[in-house]
């Protein structure tokens, strides 16, 4: 073999090295564009005192404000929530992605109404405790009646809420617009369905804390099952509710028309996901709150994070919840 032809491949192997020593030492400088793997569990939650979201699927969270009783608007955008600052108890918004809270009005309990232009709320003035309502883009609030408590019947048209009256509690309606207040029944605690057709409240009867049931028209209300907090399903057909008995809280779930209620899990203050399939709830186990989920047809329940009171948003994929 000549010398020539000898030379030249030893010539082109080097070469072939060298080209790949630079091609293996820029990826390596360029390493960060290869996409990483993805990790194997969610990242840690970001959570703090007050009012925060978690996503239900990706299990990430965001820490929103200082406060309690968030109430998610219709469109998912904003939450409002209750807040106290330098003594003074106020209603704030802030907007769902994050950002600086917005001071509306004195008061706590908000309520959007279903178009999402007003909020209902409560408040105290000269020793009176009063139904308001006031424009969701500030303004100055409205009183419309003595009482606490307010939910918007679903077509927004008017209030339900709490009142006292010679001693006794009982469930009033309103025109969300004003007016004189109606008494439907002695209880506290209205829901209405979501037809807006009926509502549903808790009462008292000879000792014994019963869900009650009433048309939103008047007449007596009748009686569901022993317990507390009633929440209807997405499709009117069940309530959740909880049951104390002994200390030891308990969600069940029943048929609107009555029967036998079935227990779900230990835990209280049931919240149904916008399409229904699921529930959220709290757990408190040794002193130390957290919010589970479980399929409204039963199962075992999953620990989502620390907090308390859940509450959906309207696309069901997140929830707003306290921490202390």
């Amino acid at each position: 073999m000549s010398r020539f032809l000898i030379g030249g491949i030893l010539l082109a192997v080097v070469i072939g090295v060298l080209v790949w020593l630079n091609v293996t030492d820029d990826s390596s400088d360029e390493g960060d564009a290869i996409p990483p793997t993805s990790p194997t569990t969610a990242p840690p939650a970001l959570t703090g005192p007050g009012v925060n979201i978690i996503d239900v699927d990706a299990g990430t969270s965001l820490y929103l404000t200082p406060g309690s009783e968030p109430a998610w608007s219709p469109d998912g955008s904003q939450l409002a929530f209750t807040s106290e600052e330098d003594g003074q108890t106020g209603v704030y918004v802030i907007d769902a992605a994050g950002g600086n809270g917005t001071f509306l009005t004195p008061g706590s309990g908000s309520a959007w109404s279903p178009d999402g232009s007003q909020l209902a709320f409560t408040s105290e003035e000269d020793g009176q405790t009063g139904v308001y309502v006031i424009d969701a883009a500030g303004g100055n609030g409205t009183f419309l009646t003595p009482g606490s408590g307010s939910a918007w019947s679903p077509d927004g048209s008017q209030l339900a809420f709490t009142a006292e009256e010679g001693g006794e509690t009982g469930i009033y309606v309103i025109d969300a617009a004003g007016g004189t207040g109606t008494f439907l029944t002695l209880g506290s605690g209205p829901v209405w369905s979501p037809d807006g057709s009926r509502l549903t409240f808790t009462a008292e009867d000879n000792g014994e804390t019963g869900i009650y049931l009433v048309d939103a028209a008047g007449g007596t209300g009748t009686f569901i099952t022993p317990g507390s907090g009633p929440v209807w399903s997405p499709d009117g057909s069940q309530f959740a509710y909880t049951v104390d008995e002994g200390g030891d809280a308990g969600v069940y779930v029943i048929d609107a028309g009555g029967g036998t209620g079935t227990f779900l899990s230990p835990g209280s203050g049931a919240a149904w996901s916008p399409d229904g399939t699921q529930l959220a709830f709290t757990v408190d186990e040794g002193g130390e709150a957290g919010v589970y989920l479980i399929d409204a047809a039963g199962g075992n329940g999953t620990f989502l994070i620390l907090g308390s009171d859940p509450v959906w948003s309207p696309n069901g994929s997140q929830l707003a919840f306290t921490q202390p």
